[in-house]
């Protein structure tokens, strides 16, 4: 999915078509890329630190957008347990981009 939109513009989204038609460019300057870039790599690196499990849920339900009963199914385990390990598994993201000093997005 990242391979497909290389320039950071996602050509199906709305918001793309709005701002063409308001004049706004849509295109990311270069700027905004390199952030995009390095808020990637710091992710990346902070999600391999997570137990598997935990990161099977994040790439499922909150990179790929599966629903959490879907996900559920796919990981042969129930919705309630499936929300115990996404709950968990942010809360410990959260905690390695903290003791990074990154204490929100802002920070990247």
């Amino acid at each position: 999915a990242l391979n497909r939109h290389r320039d950071g513009v996602n050509r199906a989204d709305p918001a793309w078509h709005a701002a063409l038609a308001e004049g706004v460019s849509a295109v990311p300057t270069p700027f905004e890329l390199l952030l995009r870039g390095r808020l990637r790599e710091v992710i990346e690196e902070a999600l391999r630190e997570l137990p598997e499990s935990w990161r099977e849920v994040l790439e499922l339900v909150d990179m790929q957008g599966w629903s959490r009963a879907a996900a559920a199914k796919r990981l042969g385990t129930t919705e309630n347990n499936l929300k115990q390990r996404l709950h968990r598994a942010r809360k410990g993201l959260e905690e390695i981009l903290e003791g990074r000093g990154l204490s929100s997005i802002d920070d990247l």
